[in-house]
Parts: C-alpha cells; sequence; structure tokens
C-alpha cells in the first residue's frame, strides 16, 4: 500500500510539472506575440522591405531572374509573394510573415533548450529570446532574418534528436530544414558546416554511424545543389561590387553588446554565465555544440571579411541570439543554489525587459514618415521632388504612389545592386540637367536626402543646397529643402 502511495504521488509530480510546463510555455510564446505585433505596427515599411516587397509583386520568372541578379537566395521573396497574395500588402500584413518566424523560434527554443538542458532551460531560454529587443526588432522586419533564424534553430533541433534517436525521420527533417535555411540565406553554410564537422567530431566513438550522417549532409548538398550555378554569379558581384566594409574589433565588441539585450555591462556576466555549461559534465556536450556553431561562424566570417570577402555584417551575426539564448539560460539553470538561480534569472530577464521598453523604433523609418507627411503638406499638384539617394525614393514613391512626380537625382554611374537598382525604372532617374531646368523655370521645387551606408551621394546634396539653400527640415537622418528658384541660374551657397 506504501508503495503505491509513492507511485502515485510521484505521477501525480509529474503530471503536475508538465502541465507547469505547458501553461509556462505558452504564456511565453502570447508574450512573444504581443510584444512583435506591437513592434510590426510601430512604423512604416522602410527600405529593405520596401525592395523585398516590390520584388515580391513580380511575375515568378522575374522575381527568381531579379533575384538571381542580387546576391541573396529566393525562398523569402517566395515566401513574402505568396503571403502578398493571402492578405495583400499593409505594412502589419507584410511584417506578420517574419513575426510568424520569429515567433515560431520561440517555441521551437523552448523544446531544443528543453532537450539539451532540461525543462527550465528551455523555458527561460525562450523568454530571454522573447524578450530580446533585436529579436523583436529582426522578427517585425520583412527580410529573411527571423526565416533564416528558425531554419537554423530547427535543424540544431533535428540533428541534435537524430544523434540522440537515429530515428530516420529526424534526419529527414534536418535535411529539410538545413535546405531551407540555405535557400534564405547564404550564411546557413557556414554555420551548417560547423554543424556538420561537430556531430562528426561527436561520433568518433560510434564510427558506424558516420555514413548515414554524411548521407544527410550529402542530400543537403543534393537539395542545394540547383542554386550553385547562381551562388557563383552572385559571389563574384559581391566580390567586384558590395557596401560592407571591413570589419575591426569593435564590430565584435558590438555585437556583444546588441547580444547582451544592448548594455554593455552584461556583456560579461552574460558571457560567463553562458560558459558555466562547458564547465558541467552534464551539459558540456550540448554547450560544446552551441558554442561552435555560434561563436565559431561569426569569427570565421570576421577573419574572411578582414581578407576581403565581405561576409560580415553585424545584422547577419545575429544568428547567434537563439544559441546564445539556450546558453545563458542553461547556466543560470544548472546553478546549484536555487535562490541564485531565481536571482539570476530574474536580472536578466528584468534586463532584458528593461532594454525592449526603452529601444527605439528604427530611426530611418521614423524620420521618413515625417519627412513625408511635411511634403505631403506642402507640394502642390505636379511639383517635383528629388530624392536625393535610393532609401528616399522608394520610401517616397511607396508610402505616396498618388505622387508621380519623385525623382532620383543620380550623379555618378550607374545605380549598384545593393542600392535597390533592380526594381527602380529608368524613367524615375534624372540627372542635373533635370536640376538645372527645375532651377531655370522659377516654380518651387522639393528634395529629400536620408543618411544611409549605401552609395556616396554628396555631390548630389551639394548640388541640391547650391540651388535649394538650407533644408526646411533637419533631422537626425532625413532633411527636406524647399527650393523657391527665382529665374535664373542660382550662386552656390
Amino acid at each position: 500500500m506504501e508503495r503505491s502511495r509513492i507511485s502515485d504521488s510521484g505521477a501525480a509530480n509529474a503530471t503536475t510539472s508538465r502541465r507547469y510546463f505547458v501553461v509556462t510555455a505558452v504564456a511565453i510564446v502570447a508574450l512573444a506575440v504581443a510584444v512583435r505585433v506591437r513592434e510590426a505596427g510601430l512604423t512604416r515599411l522602410w527600405f529593405d522591405e520596401i525592395y523585398t516587397l516590390w520584388v515580391a509583386r513580380l511575375p515568378l520568372d522575374r522575381l527568381l531572374a531579379t533575384v538571381a541578379a542580387d546576391v541573396h537566395p529566393p525562398l523569402h521573396f517566395l515566401l513574402v509573394a505568396a503571403w502578398r497574395a493571402i492578405g495583400g500588402e499593409s505594412d502589419v500584413w507584410i511584417r506578420s510573415l517574419s513575426v510568424v518566424a520569429g515567433v515560431a523560434t520561440v517555441a521551437a527554443l523552448i523544446q531544443l533548450g528543453r532537450t539539451m538542458a532540461g525543462p527550465t532551460a528551455g523555458l527561460l531560454a525562450a523568454a530571454l529570446l522573447t524578450l530580446h529587443r533585436t529579436h523583436v526588432f529582426f522578427s517585425t522586419e520583412s527580410r529573411a532574418y527571423a526565416l533564416l533564424w528558425l531554419w537554423l534553430t530547427l535543424a540544431v533541433w533535428f540533428a541534435w534528436r537524430w544523434l540522440e534517436t537515429r530515428r530516420p525521420r529526424d534526419g529527414a527533417v534536418y535535411v529539410v530544414c538545413a535546405v531551407a535555411a540555405l535557400y534564405t540565406h547564404y550564411l546557413a553554410g557556414i554555420v551548417l558546416a560547423f554543424l556538420a564537422l561537430w556531430v562528426l567530431v561527436d561520433l568518433r566513438g560510434e564510427r558506424r554511424h558516420v555514413p548515414a550522417w554524411l548521407a544527410l549532409n550529402a542530400a543537403v548538398v543534393v537539395g542545394f545543389a540547383p542554386q550553385l550555378p547562381t551562388l557563383l554569379a552572385q559571389v563574384a558581384r559581391n566580390t567586384a561590387e558590395h557596401w560592407l566594409q571591413p570589419p575591426g574589433l569593435g564590430s565584435l565588441v558590438n555585437l556583444a553588446r546588441h547580444s547582451a539585450f544592448g548594455m554593455t555591462a552584461l556583456i560579461v556576466p552574460l558571457g560567463l554565465l553562458a560558459a558555466l555549461p562547458l564547465l558541467r559534465p552534464s551539459q558540456r556536450r550540448a554547450a560544446s555544440l552551441l558554442w561552435t556553431i555560434t561563436l565559431l561562424p561569426v569569427l570565421l566570417c570576421w577573419l574572411l571579411s578582414r581578407a576581403g570577402l565581405h561576409l560580415y555584417s553585424e545584422r547577419y551575426m545575429f544568428f547567434v541570439l537563439p544559441g546564445a539564448s539556450v546558453l545563458v539560460a542553461a547556466g543560470i539553470a544548472g546553478l546549484r543554489r536555487r535562490w541564485v538561480g531565481v536571482t539570476a534569472a530574474l536580472v536578466v530577464l528584468v534586463a532584458g525587459a528593461r532594454s525592449l521598453a526603452l529601444s527605439r523604433p528604427l530611426p530611418e523609418a521614423v524620420e521618413q514618415a515625417a519627412a513625408l507627411e511635411r511634403l505631403q503638406r506642402r507640394v502642390a499638384g505636379a511639383q517635383t521632388i528629388l530624392a536625393a539617394d535610393t532609401h528616399s525614393l522608394l520610401f517616397m514613391r511607396h508610402h505616396w504612389p498618388q505622387h508621380e512626380r519623385t525623382r532620383l537625382l543620380w550623379l555618378g554611374a550607374e545605380v549598384p545592386y545593393y542600392d535597390a537598382a533592380l526594381v527602380i525604372p529608368h524613367s524615375w532617374i534624372v540627372g542635373p540637367a533635370t536640376l538645372d531646368s527645375l532651377a531655370r523655370m522659377g516654380a518651387p521645387w522639393f528634395a529629400i536626402h536620408t543618411h544611409n551606408s549605401g552609395s556616396d551621394v554628396s555631390a548630389a546634396i551639394i548640388r541640391i543646397q547650391s540651388l535649394a539653400g538650407p533644408p526646411e527640415l533637419t533631422l537626425e537622418l532625413v532633411k527636406v529643402w524647399l527650393a523657391r528658384s527665382e529665374p535664373g541660374p542660382r550662386s552656390h551657397r
């Protein structure tokens, strides 16, 4: 009888634990949805998102040709096209595809963390990612990053599951997720290569399973093979024409700061918590995998970019966030004294929540919206607006399509691919002759410039200011000019 009571008590405790886990997981996912939906509605679509949407509008053959002429794989553009066909082009709807991917990553992290480090670590890792301001931002931007992080998280999870069970279906799901990641962003290839190498090392004591793992990765290569000719052409294009600058040590520090909820003071404490699982025999194996697929790809991209291969961009490197969240959560969950672990978890979660609450919407989108509102009040009829850069042009053309007299003033050679040349009609591009003509006509005209990391457009800005004078509106990133020209040329100011 006593043994039966003990058994019943154990079953009841297990049921309670499962119920607590499920309820907490649902609450975390619900919170992830809430913060991301709210963020998605704070600003209008900006340059990168507008470019993605304009490509997604194209017929399938032109869409594929346009993406091939860029430097990205096609999967995200195809999904945006399908998403647009389902729900239209409102800003929140277009961004909701990334919201779904970001929330799905949070949900997947619960299971990844649970599998690798236990249920507490899984829930805490998901909570950390839910509140991480950088992940929230990219989960609400209509670009490929949130989708890439989802595929990589799933690929790691199912590779781990395959290692633990050798079940063919886990291996098959790994292949699907790995191929999808490669068709979403080429950076996935570096991460997956380190994952594949780590598994090979892990199988050194079970060599009979090595052929199966090699076969799974051969299937990944076969699945990606049709894209290889396009990739080679894109690599050549990126080598000859790019916007990325060689990274310095400061870029690595900045990546660490962003990963630490944007707080420099948390870099060392969170780094130490993430390193703790490497010191614990029960967590060391899983931690070594997560460190391998987070730290090593970043360092390799950084070194190759220093050598001139143009792979390192901070926004590309934020793929580390899911794995880093699991490592920090595992470090906290494994602390021996319960009160210390609870305190550490609360401190980190509060820091994340505070950082998220204080984060600003994307300044470029906010300021361009303010400039657009000013121009809509001032511009009459067929008056011309000159955009001194492609960021301003796409924003104006997308959010005020009724005004068809917005033109790009371009004084250099051809507009490069990274400045959205592939979606800008030649009829929208004008040179200095148009500017001089506007000055001679004497009618008011307007100009706008958004500071960004694309092409150098300083010559166009100088020409505009020589005719229009000081800006009428000056913000941190955006300037607007109103030129009330008199007939005849004006002198430089």
